[in-house]
Parts: C-alpha cells; structure tokens; sequence
C-alpha cells in the first residue's frame, strides 16, 4: 500500500519533468488519516515535506501533485463522499486485472512552461523496498487508459 510519503516521493523525484502523479484511490492507505483543506475542486494537505494537492478523476483515480502553497487554514476538510466513491470506483475498475501490483502514471510532461499531458510515463511502488521503478510490463497498455484519463 502507499502512504502520502511514497507518493510525494516520486512526485519529488521527478519534479520538473512531470506534473501529476495519479494512483488508485484504493492504493493509498492514509488518506483519511491527515488534515486536508479544500481548495477549489481539490484538497491539499501539508501532511508531507511539501503540500499536496489531490483531485479526484474517474475511475477511482485520485491525481496528485506539488501545490503551489501551503493551505491558509489548517481546518481539516472532510474527504467522505468523494474518497468512498472513488475507492470503490478504483476497486471496480481494477477488478482483478491488477492483482496486487501498484501502479502509478506520471503525466504532464513540462516542455519550458507548457504542461503536455498526453505525456505520461508509467510507474510501479515495491512496497518492500519502498521504491518506485519505471513500468513497462504487460498491465502498461492498461495502465495508461485507466490511470490517465
């Protein structure tokens, strides 16, 4: 399972080459158990060594990044109906294609200042050794059309 740490891990490793990274919301286990605030459509926690914004996409797929500041107010926001929606969604949608892989997409490759989102690039978390590696195995094909939508 990932925790917000992995995530902003890799959104960190590859800050400057990609935007979002985007998950199964059923991948990510302490969602819930931070403080977010809501901005907009969105909502950013500074649970992590930077903020992190998060959206929620169809699919079940939550899209995360870097935000561009800390949330003015610490008041928790509550997550509720659209993280259950989307972990059940993201449940639905892997089925058992996945199996207990844990996979990532990296999209919105930076050119100068134009975010190109049909830039992606596949990621896979071993939870053992708490990395993320490039994936390019037999779930990619897959991978993109659920995860970058």
């Amino acid at each position: 399972m990932l925790t917000l740490g992995d995530i902003a891990a890799a959104l960190n490793r590859y800050r400057g080459r990609y935007r979002f990274l985007d998950v199964f919301a059923d991948d990510v286990v302490d969602l819930d158990a931070v403080g977010w605030v809501q901005q907009d459509s969105a909502f950013v926690t500074t649970a992590t060594e930077f903020p992190l914004r998060v959206e929620t996409l169809e699919g079940g797929v939550l899209r995360f990044g870097i935000a561009n500041a800390a949330p003015s107010s610490l008041g928790p926001a509550i997550l509720g109906a659209a993280l259950g929606g989307a972990i059940g969604a993201a449940t639905e949608t892997k089925g058992a294609v996945v199996g207990g892989a844990i996979l990532g997409m990296l999209v919105g490759a930076l050119s100068g200042e134009v975010v190109q989102m049909n830039r992606v690039m596949a990621l896979r978390f071993d939870g053992t050794a708490g990395q993320w590696s490039v994936y390019d195995g037999p779930l990619l094909n897959w991978a993109k059309e659920r995860l970058a939508p």
